[in-house]
């Protein structure tokens, strides 16, 4: 073959490779909502899904961390409850920030039999705010929010979200976790 042709392929090659490599693997419900920015002095901050910790790491039979976020399947049925930090500044700008949502998002093999159903918020050893999760019975991408009814003022904030599976085959993929502030 022609080094002429053969040299330009071979620079192509790996960027075709690539692209389909990294091409999404699933379906999301529906494209991500772009954050509210429009919101004058808002701000958002998100923690990547690698940070999810579990409260008892024996309960599962899978809890490993990937570059998008964390897997997690249990050993037997159960309800395993999970925690992430949340990055809250507190101050900016010499300013109060006051929390005005926390979400998280996470994607299950089968909603019916793998899903959270509860969120809670702590601010140090207390907790600040509690949501019962309705999951959808499918295996897409969705994010959970707890909207405060006004912004409010925390030392720290802390986000646990209880698991409950039904088998010990299927999974839950937990991914990102976001604040939003203002002043």
């Amino acid at each position: 073959m022609n080094k002429r042709l053969l040299y330009p392929i071979l620079l192509i090659f790996p960027l075709l490779i690539g692209s389909v490599a990294f091409a999404p693997q699933t379906p999301r419900a529906a494209p991500l909502p772009a954050p509210a920015l429009s919101i004058t002095g808002q701000t958002h901050v998100s923690v990547h899904g690698t940070l999810w910790e579990a409260e008892r790491p024996t309960q599962f039979s899978v809890f490993r961390r990937y570059a998008w976020g964390t897997r997690a399947q249990a050993k037997v049925a159960s309800r395993p409850w999970i925690h992430i930090p949340m990055v809250y500044p507190t101050y900016i700008d010499m300013l109060p920030q006051k929390l005005v949502s926390v979400e998280f998002c996470a994607k299950s093999s089968d909603g019916a039999l793998a899903r959270p159903v509860r969120m809670e918020l702590w601010d140090l050893e207390f907790k600040v705010a509690q949501k019962a999760i309705a999951w959808p019975a499918d295996n897409l991408y969705h994010c959970q929010t707890y909207t405060f009814g006004s912004p409010v003022w925390f030392d720290e904030i802390g986000l646990s979200v209880l698991l409950k599976f039904d088998n010990t085959t299927d999974t839950i993929n937990l991914y990102k976790a976001w604040i939003a502030v203002q002043p």
